[in-house]
Order: C-alpha cells, then sequence, then structure tokens
C-alpha cells in the first residue's frame, strides 16, 4: 500500500515486506534440486569408496531401529527419529538421527540432524512412526487376505 504522494512504501511497510519474504522460503528451482542431488550422490560415493557403509535399519538396540522410529540418547533430553545407521572407518558406530522431539512429537528448541555413537541409545519406542507403521499394518492384513483367499 502506497503511504505517500510520490508513491513509495512507509518505513514500516518495507520492514513488514522484509519480515514476510524472510520467512516465507522459496521452493527450490527444478535445476538447484537436480544439482544438490547429483552432488550429493557423488559425495556419497566418494564417501563409501574410503570405508563408509550406510544402512537403513539398526539391530544393536532393544528393537530394532527403522526409518521414523523414535528412541532416546543418553546425556540428551528428549525424543529422536531414526534416519540411518553409519559405520565409520574412524569413528565406528553412528545414527544419524532428527531431533529432539517431546513425547508426543512436537519439535524441541534446537531440532535439527543429528549424529550419535550407536552405543548411546538408551530406549526405544515400541511404536513406529504413523506412515510406516500404518504401511506396516496394510501389508500384514493383506497378507492374511491372500492366506485365507
Amino acid at each position: 500500500m502506497l503511504d505517500c504522494v510520490c508513491g513509495r512504501k512507509s518505513p514500516a511497510k518495507r520492514r513488514d515486506d522484509m519480515a514476510e519474504s524472510i520467512t516465507v522460503p522459496r521452493p527450490l528451482a527444478a535445476k538447484w534440486v537436480k544439482v544438490n542431488r547429483q552432488h550429493h550422490a557423488g559425495w556419497q560415493a566418494e564417501r563409501e569408496a574410503r570405508g563408509w557403509e550406510s544402512h537403513d535399519q539398526y539391530d544393536g538396540a532393544t528393537l530394532p531401529l527403522v526409518p521414523g522410529r523414535r528412541f532416546r540418547v543418553y546425556g540428551k533430553p528428549g525424543w529422536f527419529k531414526f534416519r540411518r545407521f553409519i559405520v565409520s572407518p574412524h569413528e565406528g558406530e553412528l545414527v544419524e538421527c532428527y531431533g529432539p522431539f517431546t513425547k508426543n512429537g512436537a519439535d524441541k528448541v534446537g531440532c535439527g540432524t543429528r549424529v550419535f555413537k550407536a552405543d548411546r541409545v538408551a530406549k526405544v519406542a515400541r511404536r513406529v512412526g504413523e506412515s510406516e507403521h500404518e504401511e506396516r499394518v496394510g501389508e500384514i492384513i493383506a497378507g492374511r487376505k491372500r492366506k485365507a483367499a
């Protein structure tokens, strides 16, 4: 909205426009998404050549950690969601996760991607994340229907 006869916005209106443009992220253009994926694939291949391993499941905890399952870490407050299990030639076994979250799933301050030593996993939630859980239940029910038919 114009506040001046000359057609310029007032300083307060300009500040509001700047704040809105800062807080609303713009989606990446398709070409940059492609470049990012290529860069990540090259980085991953380089690490694998140096002896790094990446797995989608970790069986060393009380329950198997699969993507989306929440767990606690010794010495850290909150719950974390498992992403992948990494075996590094230098650091050993690592767990990559996202968090911390509260018990009901809300983000806590400082929420982001983290990497912990695998031996720091303290407690694993029985229930897998909502979408993964529903998919697994659907597979079980479909298998039962096939056996019954």
